[in-house]
C-alpha cells in the first residue's frame, strides 16, 4: 500500500512565550510589534525590598585531627575504613598510572565493570577487607600483614612509594 505524505503523531499546539496584555489580535494570534493598549494591565512592581547584611560571625572552630577522618566523624570501624580507603586508592592510582580501562580491569580483578565502577567511585561498602588485598595482589603487588604486640593495637595500611 502507498502512504502519501508524512505520518505524524498528533500534537498540542506549541506554546509562545508569554504575551504582553493588549499584543494579542482579535483570534488570539500575536500581533508582531503591538504597543500596549490604554487598558491594558501594566505589569505589577517587584518588591523593593533590600536585601540585609548578614551580621558578622564568629571565625570558625578548628579542631586538630587524630589522623583518621572516619574516628573524627565518628563512625563504626574506624581503623577498618581507613585501611579500606588506603588500599582502594592505591589499587585505583595502579589503574590509572597503567591506563588500564574499566572493562580491562574488571577481567583482571575478577570483578564486573559495574563493581570496578564503584570500586573508582570510593563506594567502598562494598568490597570486604580481604576483596581489597586481593585486588592489589592481582596488580602484582605484595601484601604483608604483621601483628606486633602493641600498647596502644591498631589497623593500619603502609603501601610502598613506587607503584607498580
Amino acid at each position: 500500500m502507498l502512504k502519501t505524505g508524512r505520518h505524524r503523531k498528533s500534537r498540542p499546539p506549541r506554546t509562545r512565550r508569554s504575551l504582553r496584555p493588549g499584543t494579542e489580535s482579535s483570534n488570539g494570534t500575536r500581533r508582531r510589534g503591538a504597543a500596549l493598549s490604554a487598558n491594558a494591565r501594566k505589569p505589577e512592581p517587584q518588591s523593593k525590598t533590600r536585601k540585609r547584611a548578614t551580621p558578622p560571625q564568629a571565625p570558625a572552630r578548628v579542631e586538630t585531627g587524630s589522623g583518621n577522618v572516619f574516628a573524627d566523624l565518628g563512625l563504626p570501624n574506624p581503623e577498618e575504613a581507613l585501611a579500606k580507603a588506603e588500599i582502594a586508592r592505591r589499587v585505583n592510582a595502579i589503574l590509572a598510572t597503567q591506563k588500564i580501562s574499566q572493562a580491562d580491569a574488571a577481567r583482571l580483578l575478577g570483578i564486573s565493570q559495574p563493581r570496578v565502577s564503584d570500586l573508582s567511585r570510593g563506594r567502598l561498602a562494598k568490597f570486604s577487607l580481604v576483596k581489597l588485598m586481593n585486588f592489589a595482589k592481582r596488580l602484582g603487588n605484595d601484601v604483608k600483614i604483621r601483628i606486633q604486640p602493641s600498647r596502644n593495637p591498631r589497623l593500619e595500611v603502609l603501601a610502598a612509594r613506587r607503584l607498580r
